[in-house]
């Protein structure tokens, strides 16, 4: 998995893509997105919105909108790896440092473990671990674990997504670096924020002081 993720990297930047990662408009230059679908990357601020239950506060960079959406899908799905984090990474960081927020320590959302494999990589342990090295902070990558049992949260309704995370997510094998601190949860898109609450939720039961969320996009109109 190790050789695979790395010549994928490789790939990804000895290679960019030759098309717009968003529309596949043909680029004249290898920057992944053409000036039309940058445009369309809005900024939206999760903080404007209530933070999910169990979090005091939460930032994200972008509205996942058309082109936030084919990064993130580009990252997740399509084997693109830094491309899009160079993309929709820089502006998350930024707002997390504008907020300020008191956090001693990194956790990834966890991926389930066939997923993983089929991916190749981790997802939110690849993000979480550049905003660490961003922030300056450790990144904590099994204090959570995705249980086997329960749906995939994608395409449930709100009230089947919080049902739903309550059942997935739970205690990690390491849980101890946690203790006693505050704790930044990273995620890649945030919908209804139970899969934020409920990480929070087993994060506060291990002895989190306190859990606060950042991450790339947050579907507008919902919190």
């Amino acid at each position: 998995m190790d050789l695979e993720r790395a010549g994928r990297r490789l790939n990804d930047v000895l290679f960019p893509p030759s098309r717009c990662l968003c529309c596949q408009k043909k680029l004249p230059l290898r920057e992944g997105l053409c000036e039309e679908c940058a445009a369309e990357l809005i900024p939206l601020r999760f903080s404007e919105t209530l933070p999910p239950e169990n979090v005091v506060s939460a930032v994200s960079a972008y509205s996942y909108d058309k082109t936030a959406k084919a990064l993130i899908h580009a990252f997740k799905y399509k084997g693109w790896f830094d491309l899009p984090l160079r993309l929709l990474l820089p502006r998350l960081t930024e707002e997390l440092k504008k907020a300020a927020f008191p956090v001693e320590a990194v956790v990834p959302v966890p991926t389930n473990l066939p997923r993983l494999y089929s991916r190749g990589f981790d997802h939110t342990y690849l993000l979480a671990k550049q905003l660490g090295k961003a922030l300056g902070l450790p990144v904590y990558r099994r204090a959570l674990r995705r249980r086997w049992h329960g749906r995939r949260q994608v395409g449930l309704g709100a009230a089947e997504r919080k049902e739903n995370a309550v059942l997935i997510y739970g205690r990690g094998p390491f849980p101890d670096g946690v203790i006693g601190k505050n704790i930044l949860l990273v995620d890649d898109v945030t919908t209804t924020g139970s899969t934020a609450s409920a990480c929070a939720a087993v994060l506060l039961t291990l002895g989190a002081k306190g859990v606060y969320l950042g991450c790339l996009a947050h579907t507008p109109g919902v919190s």
